[in-house]
């Protein structure tokens, strides 16, 4: 593979463009100071078994709690992916909430599920049902009540909180002081919680149950759909996102941020990566618990899964999300040179690439400068449009399987964890 990756994009050059280092909205900044790579683990260099989320801490309580559930009842892949699933509810319980939806691809076998659960109702909770959907579909002897209960007893209450969370708390401070029960959570004293401040833990059983009371009184969606794409180097995709737009210059940029909790787990029995996301207006809790109600009739993550004919890589998912065009960046790693790559260091290189957004309204490209090559900011500046420098863009993560091995790689731009085992 080449690891220069010189091309840019693929439009004729025009007359200069100007470029401008001012501030544009959604996390673009004025700083273009040179770009140091953090030296956090972004894949697994031999592993049988893997997590990935936004906390180490809680990947590392879970690989304990998996042994002592297994104990008591034999648990399957899929048992396994629910059970990571509920855990990730407390640990984000803005994105991950029994209100938000939830999108699934799930290998179980040879063949990649993709599934995406969301409701057009008030009251319904379509991350519970998503996770009741998949035992059902994989026929666990497991319910998602027994399995909860196996959380609450078990889990040990080592909730903290996490950067991005962080931030969420800081961001919305005005919201949750006016609320009496989400204060209680989540503030002290005038602040809200820092990270690496403890998190309370909360019994999920009884919203199961609650959960299971009142679901035959609401309808839920259950999205399957996948658009076919075959990009112009031969790589044939099939995303929830419709390639063929981009590639011709229609964009699907979304008027706000794109905001995904992401988590995984890979072990020799299959695969599993998922995306949690709501939009947040009024700011209120599920059932006076610390779960911020929300409404999961919102734009989605970009899910891609990739074909390959040759022996080298079997298979390639792709998740984007935190972005205003989620699917953009993943259609540019495709027109980068994606079907050459065939390690986990490929899709790392990749993935660390520098990115651009096309944005519209007025027209303009956001480019992280600081990622560039003097080459490539040469290229850049010949275009007809404004150019506007962004510190960073997107947050893309992959899970790959070739002949010798198969693991999660992670973004080094934003909060990510991956732990490898050889359990």
């Amino acid at each position: 593979m080449n690891h220069k990756l010189s091309l840019l994009i693929p439009l004729i050059a025009a007359s200069c463009a100007l470029f401008v280092n001012r501030f544009d909205q959604n996390r673009l900044t004025q700083d273009i100071s040179s770009y140091k790579a953090s030296g956090k683990k972004l894949y697994c260099e031999e592993s049988s078994f893997e997590l990935v989320n936004s906390s180490k801490a809680i990947q590392d309580a879970f690989q304990k709690f998996l042994i002592q559930a297994g104990s008591r009842t034999p648990l399957s892949h899929v048992d396994k992916s629910v059970l990571w699933s509920l855990v990730q509810m407390n640990l984000r319980p803005d994105q991950a909430s029994p209100t938000s939806k939830l999108q699934i691809f799930l290998k179980n076998g040879q063949e990649t599920e993709y599934y995406h659960f969301y409701s057009k109702q008030k009251g319904a909770w379509p991350y519970l049902r998503g996770l009741e959907t998949l035992l059902r579909d994989y026929k666990s002897k497991n319910t998602l009540l027994k399995l909860a209960r196996h959380v609450d007893n078990l889990f040990p209450s080592q909730f903290f909180v996490v950067k991005n969370f962080e931030a969420f708390l800081e961001d919305n401070k005005e919201k949750i002081d006016a609320n009496s029960a989400l204060k209680r959570y989540y503030m002290r004293a005038d602040e809200t919680l820092k990270e690496n401040e403890k998190i309370g833990k909360l019994k999920l059983a009884p919203l199961v149950s609650h959960y299971l009371r009142k679901k035959k009184h609401l309808n839920y969606e259950h999205g399957k759909t996948l658009f076919s794409y075959k990009g112009s180097r031969g790589l044939t995709a099939r995303c929830n996102y419709d390639m063929r737009l981009y590639s011709n210059s229609i964009y699907l940029i979304h008027k706000d941020f794109i905001k995904s909790h992401l988590f995984g787990m890979s072990s020799k029995d299959g695969s599993f990566l998922a995306s949690a996301a709501q939009n947040l207006e009024k700011f209120e809790p599920v059932d006076n618990s610390l779960f911020f109600k929300g409404d999961s009739q919102t734009r989605s993550a970009a899910f891609c899964s990739f074909d390959y004919s040759k022996e080298e890589l079997k298979s390639l998912w792709l998740v984007s999300s935190e972005s205003r065009d989620p699917g953009q960046h993943i259609y540019h790693l495709m027109e980068y040179g994606l079907q050459s790559a065939n390690s986990a260091t490929d899709i790392s290189d990749l993935i660390g690439f520098s990115r651009h957004l096309f944005l519209e309204d007025p027209t303009r490209l956001v480019f992280e400068s600081n990622r560039s090559s003097k080459e490539q900011l040469e290229r850049l500046l010949k275009l007809n449009i404004p150019v506007y420098n962004a510190r960073q863009l997107g947050n893309i993560w992959a899970m790959f399987e070739n002949k010798n091995t198969k693991g999660f790689v992670i973004d080094e731009r934003t909060d990510g964890a991956v732990s490898c085992s050889k359990r």
